[in-house]
């Protein structure tokens, strides 16, 4: 059983509702920054900080380059991998009772931080700029209510839960293979600057960025999908935590698209904003 909180269950009762309180928070916040306009800017980052500035631009960058903002996420990586990455081993470490679908999924946790803060550091190129500190502080607190809200609601619904072979092997199948599209995306995404001094952004081209213009941001939906096939959808945090993760990656896939089409004249217009065919 749960050692951690078991012994006062009003602790436990407690702690989850108050990560259920943050998913719903942040989905509202979210549908907010959708909606309002001044909101969505001052949260903006990367190329989307400028988009609301001067609109010139020369005929070149209409074709094949544009300028880019992007930010330094390298900081803001490692400070998530780290707090990731010690939360996860804490409970697997420490929990050895706990359900064994719990304990694929943090393991999934480990491999995926792992795998992101490897790319952002050896992989992908950024240009420096800041970030909002609102931002920061909003991401960190994700990753934290990533791990613990799963956690303490399973400390207060353990013994109604259920773990399946089929729906697990299903799922690790989905984040294997949603992992290695987005390696692929990261690597193409990549190549298209020569180091971190190049500010320009080009049109990606090759797997699913034929398809849409944020195939990485899909392949994380289908990643955290896969979460929610590995334990059956039984979690109501992991449910909330797909939804924020949803409306935020495909709200702003959709406005990075209008951003490639304002930028580049001769961009794709059979391509997506983020789910092939549909969206």
């Amino acid at each position: 059983m749960i050692t951690l909180f078991s012994n006062n269950e009003y602790i436990s009762l407690y702690l989850y509702y108050l990560s259920i309180f943050y998913w719903i928070l942040g989905i509202t916040i979210y549908l907010l920054k959708v909606f309002n306009k001044d909101f969505n800017h001052f949260t903006s980052y990367g190329k989307l900080s400028n988009q609301n500035k001067s609109t010139s631009s020369s005929s070149s960058s209409k074709t094949t380059t544009a300028t880019r903002n992007d930010n330094n996420d390298k900081p803001f990586s490692i400070v998530n991998f780290l707090s990731l990455f010690y939360l996860d081993r804490c409970f697997i470490v420490t929990e050895f009772t706990l359900n064994k679908t719990i304990l694929i999924i943090y393991l999934l946790f480990i491999i995926q931080g792992s795998r992101r803060f490897l790319e952002t550091y050896f992989i992908q190129k950024h240009v420096y700029s800041r970030m909002n500190n609102l931002l920061f502080l909003s991401g960190l607190s994700y990753y934290l209510f990533l791990v613990l809200s799963l956690y303490f609601e399973y400390s207060v619904k353990s013994s109604t839960t259920t773990s399946s072979l089929i729906p697990i092997t299903v799922g690790i199948i989905l984040f294997t293979f949603a992992s290695f599209k987005q390696y692929q995306c990261h690597v193409i995404l990549s190549s298209l600057r020569k180091d971190n001094n190049d500010n320009k952004h080009s049109i990606p081209y090759g797997e699913w960025f034929n398809l849409v213009s944020s195939p990485h941001y899909f392949s994380e939906l289908l990643i955290y999908f896969s979460y929610l096939l590995i334990t059956q959808f039984q979690y109501k945090s992991l449910i909330l935590c797909f939804l924020f993760t949803s409306i935020n990656l495909i709200h702003r896939s959709m406005d990075i698209h209008q951003w490639y089409m304002g930028q580049f004249k001769y961009y794709p217009k059979n391509r997506k904003s983020i789910i092939p065919f549909i969206l």
